[in-house]
């Protein structure tokens, strides 16, 4: 097949990372990629360095006419079998582009973001149901677009995200973590607590920091590493300062080898208000880290409550901070739930199981009669 992909942006975040590996492992498949996106950036940049033709759209208005007309030159010009799609906005543009050139279309749900708040884009949503195959990434959010949206629970497929485990696969003993540790000037003797993400509002990095004071209190050898960049930099590091805990929490800004900071950490926080179904939190369970994570979005489908980490409400900086107390002094159950996450990653959310997963969903789309809308002169 030749599959054309389409997402709005080009940070490094969870969809956008999520498209570079569906990409790339239906290449391994047999399949060619074409990728359109909106933006510059990091994925532009890696799809580049992975060598899968990416275009760079311009769009001068919500609903811009001519990215619809960009589209149809690609479709045809490559001879588009399938168009897979990401996040509401090209969610909506690669339907459309869909039924003009009668190419079926999967459209991908990664968050919550904001296309349930306003009524035109709960009928935009509703349309994108009718005329692609719509895919959510948990059931979290399958269950949002029913409920808020009013997208019709039958019209919506669930696959989980799924991650290279490779890069975690080789397990350093105490003696190879120690001279990691001693690479990044953190003592030996210290408990390591880290989260991986953007900084943005969803992530409530702010409620870490509360708990950050609390957990510093019974564990005063606590190192807090915040992996990530993002808009909030200035205002988390001003109050880290206020907050006296310049001492104990590092900002290592943004970072291409998470794993070699994954294997260093005692436990591992998620304190987003927030999520669909994190990559960060697959990454740090797939490394056997025991995690603490709000129970939000797609969390609790990964972090079994007891069992594989420990889930806690959303901005709930005491609830946060007894859960890393309890990791860090039971040693025991810290690593049991470690190894259990681990475990549920490799039965469930690798991305041979997500490329499958889509590679099946493409050719049940291509099976299924499709009708192609001829004569619309405003798209012409």
């Amino acid at each position: 097949m030749n599959v054309l992909h389409l997402i709005e942006s080009s940070e490094p975040g969870g969809a956008e990372t999520v498209l570079l590996s569906i990409a790339k492992g239906l290449r391994t498949r047999g399949h060619s990629s074409v990728v359109a996106l909106l933006q510059p950036g990091w994925l532009h940049d890696q799809l580049e360095r992975n060598a899968l033709k990416t275009f760079i759209l311009h769009q001068n208005t919500a609903y811009d006419l001519g990215c619809l007309r960009a589209l149809r030159k690609i479709i045809r010009g490559f001879k588009i079998d399938l168009i897979h799609a990401h996040e509401f906005m090209m969610n909506t543009y690669g339907s459309l582009a869909g039924l003009y050139e009668g190419v079926p279309v999967i459209s991908t749900v990664h968050g919550k973001n904001y296309y349930w708040l306003k009524r035109r884009r709960r009928l935009a949503y509703r349309l994108v149901s009718r005329l692609s195959t719509m895919v959510a990434v948990c059931e979290d959010i399958k269950n949002l677009l029913v409920r808020r949206v009013g997208v019709s629970r039958n019209r919506i497929t669930t696959i989980y995200n799924g991650i290279d485990c490779e890069p975690f696969d080789h397990v350093l003993d105490e003696t190879a973590i120690a001279t990691m540790k001693a690479d990044f000037a953190i003592p030996g003797d210290t408990a390591v607590i880290g989260t991986v993400g953007m900084l943005v509002p969803e992530k409530d990095h702010m409620t870490l920091l509360k708990a950050a004071r609390l957990i510093i209190d019974s564990q005063p050898n606590a190192l807090f590493l915040v992996v990530g960049s993002g808009p909030l930099e200035e205002s988390l590091r001003a109050e880290v300062f206020r907050a006296k805990l310049d001492k104990h929490v590092r900002f290592v800004g943004f970072q291409r080898n998470v794993a070699s900071f994954l294997r260093i950490m005692d436990v591992y926080v998620c304190s987003s208000a927030s999520e669909g179904l994190p990559l960060c939190i697959l990454e740090a369970m797939v490394a056997a880290r025991p995690v603490v994570a709000t129970n939000v979005g797609g969390n609790p489908e990964m972090v079994l409550h007891n069992e594989t980490g420990l889930l806690v409400p959303p901005a709930n900086a005491t609830a946060l901070a007894w859960s890393v107390n309890l990791l860090l002094q039971d040693r025991h159950l810290a690593r049991q739930m470690g190894l259990n996450a681990q475990r549920l990653v490799y039965q469930r959310f690798t991305l041979r199981h997500m490329v499958e997963s889509y590679e099946e969903l493409y050719h049940v789309a291509r099976s299924e009669p499709r009708k192609r809308l001829v004569a619309i002169r405003p798209f012409g």
